[in-house]
């Protein structure tokens, strides 16, 4: 039967997109031209034209597809296991971060953080999505945290660093909420909040409110700081969040330290609304990131000693910028990543893992 002329523009499109995402995957962003794509999908740039306006209208179009496979495998996921319980979920996350499609998000994220033009038209379908994680949650009384997105990957944090004297080291997360590793100055205290009776499942309770607050000046951005624990606590412990979250999303670890340690929060410069959002495409370089950091730390009132840092997703990946300056030697007691790698180690793993023996194009 002969093909109506919207299955054939579908299956145009199709080949296109197939075939940016696989030279995303293998030859990384500034190589996925489009002779390099046209030529894989074996089509003309006439054709591509016709579909795509512009270079960018294609990579915006191959970012979404890769995003709408991610979340129908997960959603089809969670459908094979009959629940929702937070193991069920990292299961899921674990292996749609080490699909080799994954290595197309990441190129075009890497991209995106100099290329503002790339940047702007990701923002709104990834906010899409973030939207519906959120409608896949349950709403009941207790608010289990049964869904990726910010109340999924908060129930990763079930611990805090090890006590002062341990040297710097990146430290792995736990495979599951309510497990952490041991450190060199002691046993990672792991803890979880109104564990219900159903395993790897979490509810919430209030949220702790700061005893302090304040502002500081970094370069180009105001950071809002929060105080928490006991002050005069031999352990301070630092905070970092990634996006496109803000300090609240601690809220359960915060908890679970107590008065054990003086715990310091921060807002990632974009991440709080109530201050002034920085809108160039340089002001959110790994150079500034750093500096909000030790802007923070030397901000913290009548610090004593190195603090412990625990960071998250990409708050975890921008950490390892300040990491790299020599006072961290000295301001840094360890640092606990969950569970982000440098931006240059990141690009290597998911091309290796994209161009690896296997993995074929699809």
């Amino acid at each position: 039967m002969r093909r109506t002329q919207e299955e054939r523009r579908t299956a145009t499109v199709g080949k296109l997109v197939d075939a940016a995402i696989a030279s995303l995957c293998e030859k990384g962003y500034a190589a996925t031209t489009v002779t390099e794509v046209v030529t894989r999908a074996g089509l003309s740039s006439g054709a591509m034209f016709r579909h795509f306006p512009t270079r960018l209208d294609l990579m915006v179009a191959a970012a979404d597809e890769v995003r709408r496979r991610q979340f129908e495998e997960f959603r089809t996921g969670l459908s094979a296991f009959g629940s929702a319980s937070v193991e069920h979920c990292l299961t899921l996350l674990r292996a749609a971060c080490r699909a080799p499609i994954n290595g197309a998000w990441y190129e075009l994220l890497i991209a995106a953080r100099s290329d503002q033009a790339l940047r702007e038209r990701l923002v709104p379908f990834t906010e899409r999505y973030h939207a519906r994680d959120r409608r896949a949650r349950p709403n009941s009384a207790h608010r289990r945290v049964t869904a990726p997105g910010r109340g999924g990957y908060r129930a990763l944090l079930g611990g805090i660093p090890p006590r002062r004297g341990g040297p710097l080291r990146r430290r792995a997360s736990a495979t599951r909420a309510g497990a952490a590793p041991a450190g060199p100055g002691g046993p990672v205290v792991a803890r979880r909040l109104g564990a219900s009776t159903k395993r790897g499942e979490l509810t919430q309770q209030e949220p702790p409110e700061p005893h302090a607050q304040w502002t500081v000046r970094s370069t180009g951005a105001d950071v809002a700081v929060f105080e928490y624990g006991r002050r005069d606590a031999e352990t301070t412990v630092v905070l970092v969040h990634g996006y496109p979250d803000d300090h609240r999303m601690y809220e359960p670890l915060i908890a679970a330290i107590g008065d054990r340690a003086r715990v310091v929060a921060y807002d990632t410069r974009g991440g709080d609304t109530l201050l002034d959002t920085p809108d160039r495409t340089a002001s959110y370089a790994l150079e500034r990131l750093a500096e909000d950091f030790w802007a923070v730390v030397d901000s913290i009132p009548d610090r004593d000693g190195p603090v412990h840092v625990f960071a998250h997703d990409w708050g975890s990946v921008q950490m390892w910028e300040p990491l790299r300056d020599s006072r961290a030697r000295v301001d840094v007691a360890s640092y606990t990543s969950v569970s982000g790698p440098s931006i240059d180690h990141l690009r290597a793993v998911s091309r290796r893992r994209a161009c690896a023996p296997g993995n074929g194009r699809r």
